[in-house]
């Protein structure tokens, strides 16, 4: 992407000025047109989702750590020289096998005379038997002022049914403790099958107690998701407001632009209604909903079509899927990491 006009728009006077900011997706060198002091985000790949067809347990997939470096000291024409990691390929299941996820790949800034380096996420673990532990999010990256550890994937840890599939971790963007970004968990006597995704800000919902229902909510950028034990959830996590709602809060809207330009402020999605940004998607088995811009999608029930279910990933790990009676289906990849530079005036 090309230079973003945050200077234009919410910059302001003598040092700290916003002087140009770029979203870089795809490896590639940016040549800084201005000297001045540099804060920049590395982000590694991440994990891709698992699947399995008839009988089988697969967790959630994880995400790549983030990196953070403040005031780097450039001079006009300095290089700087991104290496984005890929995110996990997809996998497919047909018949009665199940398949784990592919893990990501590492992410690398070098600029200003450092290296900063962002370790992926991991794949979906698939696994004959219970437990199907979520695999921890990418961590051990050097270089930064801080390393902020990916999103850990739930894990399918007891329940009755004989296939079950949990939801994916979240981007750690807002520099909170992975736990708090972990795909929901399967912890049932009874027979569900499914647990949601992490946001930004918050677990996804787990499947607990005796409950037979596989329908809790993602989690938000404010708060953990619904977790459930009998009914389903019918609201997702909180935005980053505490408010029950998808839609990031208005008022956060310009500190979104003027930091990184991402909006990852919105609320977690149910069965039925899609995520906000970083919000995480509630487990799904038919509708077809999203999931929030850098949050874990659920698990999923329904063998299809992979991108343009619930379980695609939207700047984050990709999800799990299931099929019953052997069906084929397919867990989808993991996105690709990202790196973010902000130049202001010294």
């Amino acid at each position: 992407m090309s230079a973003l006009p945050i200077s234009e728009l919410y910059g302001k006077s003598g040092a700290g000025k916003v002087l140009g900011a770029w979203i870089v997706s795809a490896s590639r060198t940016v040549v800084l047109p201005q000297a001045g002091l540099l804060d920049v985000m590395v982000i590694g790949g991440h994990g891709g989702g698992g699947a399995v067809g008839g009988a089988g347990f697969v967790s959630g997939a994880s995400t790549g750590e983030c990196a953070f470096a403040y005031g780097i000291p450039v001079a006009a024409g300095d290089s700087a020289v991104a290496t984005i990691g890929a995110g996990g390929v997809q996998v497919t299941a047909s018949g009665a096998t199940r398949v784990s996820g592919n893990n990501g790949g590492d992410s690398q800034l070098v600029v200003g005379g450092r290296t900063i380096i962002a370790k992926a996420g991991r794949g979906a673990v698939a696994s004959a038997t219970k437990p199907a532990t979520g695999p921890r999010g990418g961590f051990g990256g050097t270089g930064g002022d801080l390393h902020v550890e990916g999103g850990p994937g739930g894990s399918v840890i007891a329940t009755s049914s004989t296939v079950a599939v949990a939801g994916s971790g979240a981007v750690g963007i807002l520099q909170n403790p992975p736990a708090e970004r972990a795909g929901g968990d399967i912890n049932t006597t009874g027979a569900g099958e499914r647990s949601a995704g992490a946001g930004v800000g918050g677990k996804g919902g787990s499947v607990l107690g005796s409950a037979a229902s596989s329908t809790p909510s993602g989690g938000g950028s404010g708060g953990p998701g619904v977790d459930v034990t009998g009914s389903p959830a019918t609201v997702g996590g909180p935005n980053f407001l505490g408010q029950l709602q998808q839609a990031s809060p208005v008022p956060l809207l310009q500190y979104v632009v003027s930091q990184w330009g991402l909006d990852v402020f919105g609320g977690g999605g149910t069965a039925s209604v899609s995520a906000g940004p970083g919000g995480g998607s509630g487990s799904n088995g038919s509708t077809v909903v999203t999931t929030g811009y850098m949050g874990g999608p659920g698990g999923n029930g329904q063998p299809g079509t992979i991108n343009t279910i619930p379980l695609a990933a939207n700047g984050g790990a990709g999800g799990s899927c299931m099929a019953s009676g052997a069906g084929s289906t397919g867990g989808s990849a993991g996105a690709a990491g990202l790196v973010i530079l902000v130049l202001k005036e010294a």
